[in-house]
């Protein structure tokens, strides 16, 4: 028989002498199981410990994988070999005739093996046989339910979820966090599930806020369309962000009216019959010992009490003819973080931070030494060339045309030089060249420069001082401007904040920029390296089905130099 209560414990007491019957051995069975099983639901957990993948073998087949998983009451099923399971044969199959889903349980199982006679062993009186042994085993049975949200799971501990609408195709979910940090931002999630991803929804509706606020009001209109909606973990999801009021110890409120609820979807329009409310507590103390206080004081009560029983292995889409689509594994995010995968994943963390933080040392070190060897000195150079003619006698003046020197409008500083001609050139000379009279090959003329400020143009004047035959004058010409200081300090930045410091795998966040030195601007958003996530247009980024510690880098989009980079830690 299967047990379903362990307490109160009791054991056997031993002492010489003493008869040993049936009911002695189950009570040390019982003892030990129950112990053991204690132990497994509140230091383990409760879903999947390892494997257990479902995988579709075909559109009319599946296989469960090898592994092991804890049961509400912390029964190990343990899965020895992939078991591949043709959908017909398994327990509760019933596929709609349009697109659907159902939910893959795993259960707990016992079943008599080894039976013995009569005439063998001595049994109880009428029986002509028993059975000499219980084999622990599983069963795996498909339905439409979805678990109860009050689990004990670390999501319900974390997140108050109400499902505020449901009918056969459409399930409408409010995720509001338990607990909000007095002032500070939060997400309040609103996520549809379809059994059509393929059927175009409008949803709309009106959430009025109480010790809560949303861009300085006290309502959300929430418009969701199925078009323009990510998909997160096969559901539509939205966010909004709100923030809660600056007070302490007392209660938010999210109320939803059912006047200003619509969910339109082909030709029909859902509507709600009643008003559905959900709470947070607003604290002035830390979220996470929030949090975990409440999970270690009343996880007792949940896991004895109100337990799940079965784990939800996978949700299993079908097309219109029942045939196999898709599958997700884990819905419900019913896995058992072992001592090992917690070690692996903070070493693994522990590393990626460690290399993030060199790379933004040295990144830092980079940046203040080009910042030190940098010139407060804009530069820029070229050569010019006046014709002499047929050259001139000294004294006679020549002129080069209008140059731009490409440092923009006001005062610059040029300086000229002239170069030797080409056949026995070997150098340039700076000011006079009387000095280097050796120097056959310099024309012997003196050099200046005519700027224009307000068109960034200057104009190369040049006088022989003694007769040359040469037929060009070749002058190498440089323009400085000495930058402003103050103007070098003004540089343009992008900060990226997140409202949380880690998400879930799976989860999405909304990322804000703050614009320093320049005006908002439109910004290009991308994740960096693969399979590290998503981001869309709006800065909203969804984690990876894995945890880890991901780049997210925003760009703008009219000037490439200015960046700005952000690290996240998703979390299982």
């Amino acid at each position: 028989m299967i047990n379903l209560s362990y307490f109160p414990y009791k054991r056997n007491r031993y002492y010489d002498g003493k008869l040993l019957s049936v009911s002695e051995f189950e009570t040390e069975q019982k003892y030990m199981n129950d112990k053991r099983r204690l132990s497994n639901r509140f230091l383990g957990g409760f879903g999947v410990v390892c494997g257990l993948q479902v995988v579709a073998v075909s559109e009319e087949r599946i296989s469960i994988e090898p592994g092991v998983g804890l049961d509400g009451y912390g029964r190990e099923i343990v899965v020895a070999k992939p078991d591949v399971r043709r959908l017909t044969d398994v327990e509760g199959y019933s596929p709609h005739t349009s697109a659907s889903k159902q939910y893959l349980y795993l259960e707990y199982n016992e079943h008599p093996a080894d039976e013995v006679r009569q005439q063998e062993y001595g049994m109880e009186q009428g029986a002509d046989s028993c059975c000499n042994s219980i084999v622990e085993d599983y069963s795996l049975y498909l339905s439409d339910r979805t678990p109860e949200p009050d689990t004990g799971t670390v999501d319900a501990f974390y997140w108050t979820q109400r499902v505020i609408y449901e009918d056969d195709q459409f399930q409408v979910q409010l995720f509001l966090p338990r607990y909000l940090s007095s002032g500070k931002p939060f997400y309040l999630t609103v996520r549809v599930l379809s059994r059509d991803l393929s059927r175009a929804f409008s949803l709309k509706m009106r959430l009025g806020l109480h010790c809560v606020r949303c861009e300085g009001k006290d309502f959300i209109d929430i418009t969701l369309l199925s078009q323009n909606t990510p998909l997160v973990d096969g559901a539509y999801q939205m966010s909004c962000l709100c923030q809660s009021m600056n007070i302490t110890e007392d209660l938010a409120q999210i109320q939803l009216d059912p006047q200003g609820f619509s969910l339109e979807a082909g030709h029909s329009v859902r509507k709600l019959s009643q008003s559905v409310q959900l709470q947070a507590v607003i604290t002035n103390r830390s979220v996470e010992d929030c949090v975990t206080e409440d999970y270690s004081a009343r996880i007792f009560q949940y896991a004895s009490y109100r337990p799940c029983r079965d784990i939800c292995l996978a949700a299993l889409y079908y097309d219109g003819q029942g045939k196999l689509q898709r599958i997700r594994e884990v819905p419900f995010g019913q896995r058992v973080a072992t001592n090992g995968e917690l070690a692996l994943e903070n070493m693994v963390l522990k590393e990626r931070l460690s290399w993030m933080e060199q790379r933004l040392f040295l990144e830092k070190e980079e940046k203040d030494l080009s910042r030190e060897w940098q010139s407060p000195i804009a530069m820029a150079e070229g050569d010019a060339v006046i014709p002499l003619g047929i050259g001139g006698k000294a004294g006679k003046r020549f002129f080069s045309e209008e140059i731009a020197h490409g440092l923009g409008l006001g005062k610059v500083t040029i300086v000229l030089g002239v170069e030797e001609n080409e056949f026995q050139q070997r150098g340039v000379v700076y000011g006079s060249p009387e000095i280097f009279d050796e120097r056959q090959a310099v024309v012997m003329a003196e050099t200046a420069a005519l700027l224009d400020p307000a068109k960034g143009t200057f104009i190369i004047g040049a006088r022989l001082l003694e007769a040359t035959t040469q037929y060009e004058l070749k002058i190498h010409w440089t323009a400085f401007r000495y930058e402003d200081q103050k103007k070098l300090a003004q540089e343009k930045k992008l900060l990226i904040s997140s409202p949380t410091k880690s998400i879930r795998v799976m989860e999405s966040v909304y990322l804000s920029v703050k614009f320093v030195q320049m005006n908002p601007t439109d910004l290009i958003w991308s994740v960096v390296g693969e399979n590290s996530g998503s981001i869309n247009g709006n800065g909203c980024y969804t984690a990876p089905n894995h945890p880890g510690v991901y780049e997210v880098q925003a760009v703008c989009a009219y000037d490439p130099d200015v960046k700005a980079n952000t690290f996240l830690v998703v979390k299982p």
